[in-house]
């Protein structure tokens, strides 16, 4: 083991610095994190299926047009709103960088006869114009994208909808964990959710207050291989903050709610709803 090279690497790294692995993209990982997805009852990878239902509920019932629109799913997983959406009648295109996740929900989807696509592609890489009557970014992902690539990704999301569509996304907001969530903790395992060969895990939490950032970082000592760095970004969010992206981006309006389910925004609410208009 080079200490020399552990020790730089455990030290506070600059913000939004990269990792050199990627939990979505890595095989062993990637597995965990399917069967996360699919767990109803484990709010992890996904939230509970009974929040996903009460979600999609809110959705058709008051958020969406009728049928039929067209609907791209961002970070769409194993499709889990993709699916029942694609059900109600819409045409509905799931987006996710997981191919585990994606076969699976193709796998899903095989012989129902549905206006269903999946694609394998990352965020940065959508090109639509004026075509999507809703873009769905669920689970607070966009607080997980660096600030460069979220302004990339707003922007291609403004142009994929078409005037008067509408973006629903989650973000964290600083009531889910404050400066006292900073810590680091360790483990050492014969196999686990980071790797299939006896490793040692160096986990620890920075917290960056002039981008409103956690970073939950992660390094993976294989005892016969190198070392792998998990970077994990986590910006928090609050209406002001959220009001501000939003005219940069140029959207028309847009409401807040407390969570993905429709309830009433309230300053106690560990999340925040946006459902902005094109």
């Amino acid at each position: 083991m080079d200490l020399a090279k552990v020790e730089k690497l455990a030290r506070r790294p600059p913000v939004f610095t990269s990792g050199t692995n990627q939990m979505w993209s890595d095989p062993h990982i990637s597995r965990f994190m399917l069967e996360a997805h699919l767990d109803p009852d484990w709010e992890a990878a996904s939230r509970r299926q009974e929040t996903i239902s009460a979600s999609i509920k809110w959705l058709l019932g008051e958020i969406i047009p009728p049928p039929p629109a067209r609907i791209l799913d961002l970070g769409c997983g194993p499709g889990l709103y993709s699916l029942p959406l694609a059900h109600a009648g819409y045409e509905v295109l799931g987006v996710d960088i997981s191919s585990r996740s994606i076969n699976y929900a193709r796998e899903q989807a095989q012989g129902k006869n549905l206006q269903l696509e999946y694609r394998e592609l990352d965020y940065r890489g959508l090109d639509f114009n004026n075509y999507f009557d809703l873009v769905l970014l669920i689970y607070c992902d966009l607080g997980a994208l660096v600030n460069s690539d979220r302004d990339l990704v707003l922007g291609k999301i403004y142009q994929a909808l078409r005037p008067g569509g509408l973006f629903v996304f989650d973000v964290f907001t600083p009531k889910r964990r404050g400066k006292e969530a900073e810590g680091k903790s360790w483990e050492v395992a014969r196999e686990s959710f980071w790797s299939p060969l006896p490793h040692l895990v160096l986990s620890e939490t920075f917290f960056y207050p002039e981008e409103d950032t956690f970073l939950d970082q992660h390094l993976v000592i294989e005892e016969k291989g190198g070392i792998k760095t998990f970077r994990i970004w986590d910006h928090v969010y609050t209406r002001e903050t959220l009001n501000l992206l939003m005219e940069r981006t140029g959207f028309a309006g847009w409401e807040f709610f407390r969570d993905i389910t429709g309830k009433a925004f309230s300053p106690d609410s560990e999340t925040v709803v946006v459902v902005a208009k094109k």
